[in-house]
């Protein structure tokens, strides 16, 4: 009797899986209606950035003589006024962004709050130029800054009010050198701007600014005037100028190191200027000329800019005495040096320079936002 009932219950329970296995192995029905499509999901925002300090260093028809802020914070959290040595970073709304332009008055672009930096003597001589007035703005996708200042002259110092469009260009030799090859450089430069940010933390960079990346107290880091003291330390700069990048639309994207070449380097990529020189010993003799010359010349005394696309290689005759060539080349430039867009607008001895910059532009040269 167990025996049957056993039986029994394995033969049902070989009917069930082979009932199972067989409707396992059925056919499928056809596919139903595809469903109507859910609501898009946001656009991915960054966070507000994290409050930083950053400085600020300004020229007047100069490299090396600068008026600047050494330390400045800027502070995107609302809870910061704009004031002292505070620049507030106003939140954009959407759909509204500053025009760069390197023109005032656009206070729904930019915000109302500004700070009027004191500066001071950073390098090289007083330039006299003792205050700026800086704003900032940030959106989903950019920083922008705007920065203004008032020139100022003094002729023993070689300070001029001007908007400094064309710096040292070459002029044929005026007689006694005997080489037609050896030119003279005029003596004018360029007004400048610069932004510094932390890329890596920097030494001591959160008490005393930029002043322990440049013109450091021994004078030298690694061998460099220029450098940072840990060799995983860098900054970013932002490096604009009346002439040889404001003519392009760009800022040189530049950075700060602390490796074996340190110093102040560009950026990857085609920078938006080069120097037109060509310089050479012969024969005990130095050739120092332009090394390209504008599509008039001989004698066309081009004005600056001189493009790329325009030069052709000087030629050493035909020249008439006081003829000049720029001294600089420009190029429309790609890569990470391309990175910074800039406009500056001189106006009744006024610089107004307007900047903007991807908060992150995913290169390792750049400064995070």
């Amino acid at each position: 009797m167990t025996n049957k009932i056993f039986l029994i219950l394995a033969g049902l329970l070989l009917s069930l899986l082979v009932l199972t296995l067989v409707g396992c192995d059925g056919i499928s029905g056809d596919r139903g209606l595809s469903g109507p499509p859910g609501p898009g999901g946001d656009d991915y925002v960054l966070p507000i950035p994290e409050n930083r300090f950053f400085s600020l260093a300004i020229t007047n028809n100069s490299q090396r003589s600068h008026n600047g802020a050494p330390k400045l914070y800027l502070a995107f959290d609302g809870e910061h006024q704009a004031a002292g040595d505070t620049v507030y970073c106003y939140q954009l709304p959407t759909g509204v962004a500053p025009a760069i332009d390197g023109k005032d008055g656009e206070d729904a672009g930019w915000g109302d709050k500004f700070t009027n930096i004191e500066l001071v003597r950073a390098a090289g001589d007083y330039n006299f130029i003792e205050s700026a007035q800086v704003r900032s703005a940030f959106d989903n996708e950019y920083l922008y800054f705007q920065i203004q200042w008032t020139e100022v002259a003094n002729a023993q110092y070689g300070l001029e009010v001007s908007n400094s469009n064309n710096p040292e260009y070459w002029i044929y030799p005026t007689g006694g050198s005997g080489n037609p090859d050896r030119w003279s450089k005029s003596t004018t430069n360029e007004d400048r701007l610069n932004l510094f940010f932390e890329i890596t933390s920097v030494t001591r960079y959160a008490s005393d600014g930029c002043l322990v990346t440049c013109h450091t107290d021994d004078g030298v880091v690694n061998g460099n005037f220029h450098a940072t003291r840990g060799s995983r330390e860098r900054m970013d700069i932002w490096h604009w100028t009346s002439a040889t990048t404001n003519f392009t639309g760009y800022a040189l994207d530049r950075f700060l190191d602390n490796g074996a070449s340190g110093g102040v380097k560009n950026d990857v990529g085609l920078p938006v200027y080069r120097l037109n020189r060509e310089f050479t010993i012969t024969a005990g003799d130095t050739i120092d000329r332009p090394k390209y010359m504008a599509p008039a010349d001989p004698n066309s005394n081009a004005s600056y800019p001189l493009w790329d696309y325009q030069i052709r290689p000087t030629t050493s005759t035909n020249w008439v005495v006081g003829s000049t060539v720029p001294g600089f080349i420009n190029s429309i430039p790609w890569g990470s040096t391309a990175d910074i867009q800039a406009v500056g607008e001189f106006d009744n001895g006024v610089w107004t320079v307007e900047m903007k910059r991807k908060r992150f532009t995913g290169n390792g040269d750049d400064a995070r936002f």
